[in-house]
């Protein structure tokens, strides 16, 4: 059925209808260059919606970062104020897009690494990561245009600086990679578990190719910024999701993280577009061929917190983000930032328990999924994507209106069965379970209501998932360091 509503904004009086259709979607490519730096876009088109990919990563402008931008009017575009865009007094604000509806990605914050003594492959909750800063290493583009006739790629490489101690082996690299395609992917690969939809998401790949170690058992765990244009309170989380996937490491929670809505308050500004992260359970230990049996390792959900900005926002000052969304992306942490970007950091955790660690491939590569849309339900055989669509209505003394409006395809008829909110339940867990839960900040087990227990996978409630008021970001950095 068509499901209608009104904003009743002025002059604008929108009008958003939602249909399960299809829609054809032609992917251009685009890079602005201006003379300290490029930024690449891939654009997608169908009928009624533009989807802007926006990259950058040089030895001017790091750590990389991706902004995915929808809007509903087929003139839209990404300027570059190319005299602002090379001085570092002017470079925030100095990327614009005309008429953009909704944003969303993430930057490349470094790769931490840690020494997994005891196995557990779980990256500390405060580690203490000093090497391969994504500001450390000097990026350059290395492919970008068509990796064949519906796909559209962009790929960079991230080596050592001269004043940085991050070295490789045999002049390798990490390398960051990311692709756009113009029809729905097929059945997805072995150790990637997900499908792409077409004009919607972009698929990202981290692949980590012999960086040097320097301690024992050593681990190596990205850490993404994950942030939305919508604001988010200290206290509040991304709402987070899991579905139970069959592939070749057995049955595997594969874990969703919804951009556009918060624990806390909930969906926010229902009239934009939803938007997912689809994080992969498997990693692959080989850039070529893959064995699933022994080539393959898991991956599962470190701890997500707020930016501590006093002390990393020079990490990042030179990023994307700040040329995109300016003062926006600061995080203050003051009672009230509505104006500010929602970020969080994400710990990512590689590896399997036995594996050697990375030293005994010296290889790691991982791929996510982000971009517009919802969540598919496990097992489901449809795409994620299908299309959006906006159709408006223009009032006030202006007679002319102009269309605006949103499909997508939701993809949950075994919702219920396979793919649930992330509501921990409060119940005894083995003191030998591997710790794959991908808990986020403490609040979250710590406060969640008893009457959860009683409920069944999937089953709906309207009991809030916090009993009490969760903490200030404040009081769980000063519990974290009695």
């Amino acid at each position: 059925m068509t499901v209608s509503f009104i904003l009743k904004t002025s002059p604008l009086l929108l009008i958003v209808l939602f249909h399960d259709v299809s829609a054809s979607w032609k992917v251009t490519s685009h890079p602005i260059e201006c003379p300290n730096g490029t930024v690449y876009t891939f654009t997608a088109k169908n009928d009624s919606s533009v989807i802007h990919f926006i990259f950058a990563a040089d030895e001017h402008v790091r750590p990389p970062a991706l902004i995915v931008v929808h809007s509903p009017f087929p003139n839209s575009a990404v300027y570059v104020n190319c005299t602002n865009y090379s001085r570092n007094t002017t470079f925030r604000d100095s990327v614009t897009v005309t008429a953009g509806f909704a944003s969303y990605g993430f930057l490349l914050y470094q790769l931490c690494d840690y020494s997994d003594v005891d196995d557990i492959v779980r990256v500390p909750d405060d580690p203490d990561c000093h090497r391969y800063f994504g500001s450390n290493l000097n990026w350059k583009n290395v492919f970008f245009g068509n990796e064949d006739s519906t796909k559209w790629s962009a790929i960079f490489s991230g080596t050592k600086l001269n004043d940085s101690h991050d070295t490789f082996i045999d002049d390798r690299s990490i390398l960051l990679k990311f692709s756009v395609h113009e029809i729905d992917t097929d059945k997805p690969s072995p150790e990637s578990y997900f499908q792409v939809a077409a004009g919607l998401q972009v698929e990202v790949t981290i692949s980590l190719d012999r960086l040097t170690t320097h301690l024992p058992r050593t681990r190596f765990a990205p850490v993404l910024f994950l942030f939305s244009n919508q604001s988010m309170e200290d206290d509040d989380d991304f709402v987070q999701q899991s579905a139970l996937t069959d592939g070749p490491l057995g049955q595997t929670k594969t874990v969703y993280l919804i951009l556009n809505e918060r624990v806390k308050t909930g969906l926010v500004e229902p009239e934009t577009p939803p938007a997912f992260i689809h994080f992969s359970p498997a990693s692959r230990t080989h850039a070529s061929s893959v064995q699933p049996a022994t080539d393959l390792r898991e991956v599962t959900l470190g701890s997500r917190i707020p930016i501590r900005h006093k002390g990393s926002a020079h990490k990042f000052s030179r990023s994307l983000v700040y040329a995109y969304y300016g003062d926006r992306f600061n995080q203050i942490h003051e009672a009230k930032h509505k104006n500010c970007v929602g970020v969080r950091e994400q710990f990512i955790n590689l590896g399997t328990r036995g594996d050697g660690g990375y030293v005994a491939s010296n290889y790691s590569s991982w791929s996510f999924v982000l971009g517009l849309g919802s969540p598919p339900a496990a097992h489901s055989e449809s795409h994620v994507g299908a299309a959006l669509t906006y159709t408006g209505l223009f009032a006030g003394t202006l007679a002319a209106s102009v269309g605006l409006g949103v499909y997508y395809r939701r993809r949950r008829q075994n919702a219920q069965s396979h793919i649930q909110r992330f509501e921990p339940m409060v119940l005894p867990v083995s003191a030998a379970q591997t710790p794959t839960a991908g808990l986020v900040e403490p609040f979250q087990m710590r406060k969640v209501r008893l009457p959860f227990n009683a409920r069944g996978p999937g089953a709906s409630s309207t009991e809030p998932l916090l009993a009490a008021q969760p903490p200030s970001y404040d009081s769980i950095s000063a519990e974290a360091n009695a």
